[in-house]
């Protein structure tokens, strides 16, 4: 049985940052999904998985009308499913046998970095560090935020003045935070931030040429 099951529609990208913390710390993380469209003719439970038709109809008391994502969808969600992922979003991951529901990538993500702090301490060596952490987490949200007000708006002529600033503070804000990393190891954000290359396991170890690539 896997550590922690994963439920996501695929291929993404909030999904990914559980699944390299799962590399660093030798988790055994199981990902069950599809692309969102298909989502539509899946049991959204801890036991995710296809219907056929048959089941769909048979099933039709769970179907509950989406609000996020596939909006106005028939989706089939369990009240298990409910009862441990409270805002019926994916990605969404469980504990063992699907007791624990656990939502929000970089929770999830959290949730892998603890379970295999034993064999490499990727969410800090003490509370200090994990507090730090923390801190880049909840920065990169807000990141994200602005990020994806200025998408919609693009072309950037339709933007209003407002918004048009925001994104210049925010490009400000990024460059000036990763400036400072960008030389060998693993780029974090912040002064200093920097972990070399001899800090990761073997098998996660490259050269300093290939890491300015990744760098750059």
């Amino acid at each position: 049985m896997a550590d922690l099951r994963i439920f996501s529609y695929l291929p993404n990208p909030r999904v990914w940052k559980a699944t390299i913390a799962a590399r660093f710390c030798g988790v055994d993380v199981e990902v069950r999904g599809a692309p969102a469209r298909e989502l539509k003719g899946w049991l959204w439970d801890y036991d995710a998985r296809p219907l056929v038709e048959e089941e769909r109809q048979s099933l039709s008391s769970l179907a509950r009308t989406g609000r996020v994502g596939l909006t106005g969808a028939q989706l089939f969600k369990t009240d298990a499913f409910l009862a441990a992922q409270p805002f019926g979003n994916v990605p969404a991951a469980f504990g063992p046998a699907g007791k624990v529901g656990i939502f929000e990538s970089n929770s999830i993500m959290r949730a892998v970095a603890r379970l295999g702090e034993a064999t490499y301490q990727l969410y800090g060596r003490d509370a200090y560090e994990a507090s730090r952490i923390d801190g880049f987490l909840d920065v990169s949200l807000v990141f994200a935020r602005d990020r994806s007000i200025s998408l919609r708006c693009r072309p950037a002529r339709s933007m209003r003045p407002f918004t048009r600033a925001r994104r210049r503070r925010l490009r400000s804000m990024r460059r000036g935070s990763n400036r400072p990393c960008r030389r060998g190891g693993i780029r974090w954000w912040g002064t200093g931030s920097r972990w070399p290359t001899s800090a990761l396991p073997p098998n996660l170890r490259c050269s300093r040429t290939s890491m300015r690539g990744l760098n750059s």
